[in-house]
């Protein structure tokens, strides 16, 4: 898309941070689909609340909009007497962002989940180093929303290759994914969990589309296999 074609020089280096300090695990059997929401949106609640209770922390919840955001936060209320609870704006001034990101402490005394939007101010160009986050739990793909501009790239790229859904929609979701997780590991001691919510992330064409240093995930087919994980992530 940016002038490069078959040919073209490229080269992958590989990640300098240790892949033991990166905890990924894939949550099967949880469709994060507008047409399955209402029906997984309690299941998406307790797999946030599995995988940041085993370890006392900082933590950020990655929603793909801020109306399915709401809905998880709704669902999510049994659960909020355990953490101190942020929650991104669609209106934030530099003040109240700023505000956001000091709330992001190492020394505090509860768990806390900073509730944020794929894609927005706190999925990219923040860096909370050392125990100042211990992990990012990402809801769904990160699919754009349908739109014509969108229509009209997958038709072109429908035309031109064959693969217009991909161009409009799936990479730029999985972009959304990679930056919200990158969050996580940004020092060379940093540790943390990254967990992936939804069937979507499981399936051979998302897969292909991860970075190396991605490899070795683990993916769990129910809660209680989550809870193993990232115990046991944590203990060692």
């Amino acid at each position: 898309m940016l002038g490069g074609g078959e040919g073209s020089y490229t080269m992958r280096m590989a990640s300098s941070f240790p892949r033991k300090n990166l905890g990924l695990c894939i949550v099967k059997g949880v469709s994060t689909k507008y047409k399955d929401r209402e029906k997984s949106i309690n299941q998406v609640a307790e797999c946030i609340h599995s995988a940041v209770k085993h370890k006392k922390g900082n933590y950020l919840v990655y929603c793909s909009s801020y109306l399915y955001m709401q809905d998880i936060l709704t669902a999510f209320e049994e659960y909020n007497h355990y953490y101190d609870i942020l929650v991104q704006s669609q209106e934030m001034s530099e003040e109240l962002k700023e505000d956001f990101l000091q709330s992001f402490q190492a020394d505090r005394a509860k768990t806390m989940l900073g509730f944020a939007v794929m894609g927005g101010m706190f999925s990219e160009g923040i860096d909370l180093t050392g125990d100042k986050l211990s992990g990012a739990i990402i809801v769904g793909v990160g699919l754009p929303q349908l739109c014509l501009e969108r229509d009209i790239i997958m038709e072109y790229f429908d035309k031109q290759k064959g693969t217009g859904f991909d161009y409009a929609y799936k990479f730029p979701g999985i972009n959304k994914v990679q930056q919200a997780a990158g969050r996580v590991i940004r020092t060379e001691q940093d540790k943390g969990i990254v967990v992936l919510i939804d069937d979507r992330f499981n399936q051979e064409g998302y897969k292909k589309l991860y970075p190396k240093e991605w490899e070795g995930y683990a993916v769990a087919n129910n809660i209680n296999r989550l809870e193993e994980y990232i115990a046991y992530f944590w203990k060692t």
